[in-house]
């Protein structure tokens, strides 16, 4: 399976390259132009991924999988969902960066419960909370935040449920 998929990535790797030399062709300044985007989507995304890049590091140097499991494993109980919640709460950066990292602690016992209950709370951003309650209201903002935290639980117990095996 490793391999199939290492495949698929060349596969498009390099059909975004032939794309990119078929449209040099024709018009070479959208290709520099494409290519400044991308540098500079890099720049300002490359703290990200240093940091997510470290927090890998140390997950791989300090947590075992038994510790994965102990406070995010299907026996740690309600204490993984807290986990969960909490944690995409407070998280930050692009979403796409935390994908290897999530894989990192699924492939250590993380249940995708957990795993979609975490991506489902990243919505909440208590640093926006005052600009919402700003345009809407404190009711609003109280029960939209409380009504997402149920719902990102909702979500990765469904999720768990569905993907049992």
């Amino acid at each position: 399976m490793k391999s199939e998929q290492s495949f698929m990535g060349m596969r498009f790797f390099v059909i975004v390259v032939l794309g990119y030399i078929v449209v040099a062709f024709f018009r070479f300044s959208t290709i520099v132009s494409a290519l400044y985007i991308a540098v500079s989507l890099l720049v300002k995304i490359l703290p990200v991924m240093g940091y997510v890049f470290f927090m890998m590091v140390l997950i791989n140097l300090f947590i075992s999988p038994e510790i994965v499991i102990k406070y995010v494993g299907k026996s740690s109980g309600s204490k993984r969902w807290v986990a969960a919640i909490v944690g995409g709460i407070i998280s930050t950066g692009p979403i796409y960066l935390w994908y290897a990292l999530l894989k990192e602690l699924a492939q250590k016992g993380m249940s995708k419960g957990v795993v979609a209950t975490f991506l489902y709370a990243r919505a909440i951003k208590p640093f926006l909370l005052p600009l919402m309650v700003y345009y809407f209201g404190w009711k609003y903002t109280v029960v939209l935040t409380v009504v997402m935290i149920f719902f990102s639980f909702v979500q990765g117990f469904l999720v768990e449920k569905l993907t049992e095996k």
